[in-house]
């Protein structure tokens, strides 16, 4: 825990946070704020790319729980990307 009280940063909660905004991005999560569910795909792509430089910058730096969780989300976020009509570059 830190000095706040917080616990510390993991790697697994920054992929949480940036999968999370994505996933509000592609309509599957209500924005908090509005409580609406709204697409963006210009936004989700946007935050696809930040994870895949975070998976890119990391590479063989990750132990294994990291690598997985990393390959889940981007499998996960993968899926709905196609589902909601994303083209890949």
């Amino acid at each position: 825990m830190s000095a706040a009280g917080e616990p510390e940063p993991t790697f697994q909660a920054l992929l949480l946070q940036l999968a999370t905004q994505v996933m509000i991005d592609l309509g599957e999560i209500p924005n908090p704020f509005t409580q609406r569910a709204v697409t963006d795909l210009r936004r989700a792509r946007r935050g696809i790319g930040l994870l895949r430089m975070l998976e890119e910058k990391t590479e063989g730096n990750l132990d294994e729980a990291e690598e997985r969780a990393m390959a889940n989300l981007l499998a996960e976020i993968d899926e709905k990307w196609a589902e909601k009509g994303g083209e890949d570059d």
